[in-house]
């Protein structure tokens, strides 16, 4: 369970460093950061190694406002993730339209 948490915060991070904008990168590594915190005091917590905080793990422990919250988080990477795609379908576009198609540029060569 913890490395399924652990590899939620990896892909947050992974998301964050590929995102163009500053804003939304920001936004993604506030939310990793969140999110790994929150697993962090929990599994201290029921390891003896800090002092147990009354955090719930996300999607583990019942809570709620906890569920509901993390639930929030991880559809605001999603939606980050789409956008992400999103810049990346349009970089290509920009990487075709600069390059004329290889067979045109033979056909101009010959005539």
């Amino acid at each position: 369970m913890i490395l399924v948490c652990i590899s939620c915060f990896i892909m947050f991070m992974d998301i964050s460093v590929r995102l163009q904008d500053k804003f939304y990168q920001l936004i993604a590594f506030g939310l990793g950061v969140t999110y790994i915190f929150q697993v962090f005091l929990t599994v201290g917590g029921g390891t003896k190694f800090i002092p147990m905080t009354g955090v719930t793990l996300p999607f583990i422990s019942y809570g709620g406002s906890s569920v509901l919250t993390t639930l929030v988080m991880f559809f605001i990477i999603e939606g980050l993730f789409i956008i992400r795609q999103e810049e990346g379908a349009k970089r290509v576009k920009r990487k075709k339209r600069r390059r004329p198609p290889q067979k045109e540029a033979l056909q101009e060569k010959t005539e």
